[in-house]
């Protein structure tokens, strides 16, 4: 199937609402993904092609949901992260068309949608191939980060976008913030303790690099409590390289009410 209707878009974004950060989302007039799926890890299979060059499958840490400013899934949106984005926009900058190819998760008939890069590079020029821009509304779709379901465990990766020029990772750490609504309004509230890359007692945290992407995957878990809902765990990091800088991070994680 290939949407002729005029309902489907690829839309290039230079900020994940107020931090700046390139994703891009696709529009479809069908459905990409269920809310269920997206809260179990599910994501749909695509493949992207740009130009003659050799069709890439990409990998589940390419893409992302999408969700709206009440953090609802947008069911008919799927979001590009990393790398990948990059290459979509060095292809549409040369002039190449992009096709993406979508294999749902429901087995449905796959999607293919085409998008031409004939006037992409003007378009691109016009927004400073997004080297500057103001902060984005907090009403702008956002790209998912791994949603939390209180009361379940989970494996978290935190995906650090870097160019550590030689130095290597040495050493992390990660304090955690919680989110919340009760009967007496929002608050937050400081978690005690510290997780530690390498691991020094306590949780086990572990680590990998691919290419400029250094990923800690973080075991966390939020619990469901009745007299109060958390609506968010903010991850605070800071990751010292061989050669002694160090990198801040932050991440705030959705976290759901359970089934």
């Amino acid at each position: 199937m290939n949407d002729t209707s005029g309902q489907t878009a690829l839309i290039l974004r230079c900020a994940d609402r107020d931090r700046p950060e390139l994703w891009a989302s696709l529009t479809s007039e069908n459905d990409l993904i269920s809310a269920e799926q997206a809260e179990q890890g599910l994501k749909p299979a695509l493949t992207i092609r740009l130009g003659d060059d050799p069709p890439v499958v990409l990998r589940g840490s390419d893409l992302v949901s999408v969700v709206d400013a009440r953090e609802a899934i947008m069911t008919r949106q799927i979001g590009f992260q990393g790398p990948v984005v990059r290459r979509i926009v060095n292809g549409l900058n040369a002039g190449k068309r992009l096709v993406v190819r979508i294999h749902r998760v429901s087995g449905e008939q796959a999607l293919t949608y085409t998008f031409p890069g004939a006037g992409f590079g003007t378009a691109w020029a016009g927004v400073n191939g997004c080297e500057s821009f103001g902060s984005s509304s907090s009403t702008a779709p956002s790209a998912a980060r791994v949603g939390l379901l209180a009361g379940r465990a989970h494996l978290c990766d935190l995906v650090v976008e870097t160019v550590p020029n030689g130095a290597r990772p040495v050493s992390a750490e990660f304090r955690y913030e919680l989110e919340y609504r009760d009967s007496t309004g929002a608050g937050k509230l400081t978690l005690p303790g510290v997780d530690h890359w390498p691991p020094a007692g306590g949780t086990v945290t572990r680590f990998r690099q691919e290419g400029n992407r250094l990923i800690f995957t973080l075991p966390l878990n939020v619990r469901d409590r009745t007299d109060r809902v958390y609506t968010s765990l903010n991850v605070t990091g800071r990751i010292t390289f061989s050669n002694g800088s160090s990198k801040n991070v932050y991440e705030p994680l959705p976290v759901l009410p359970p089934y």
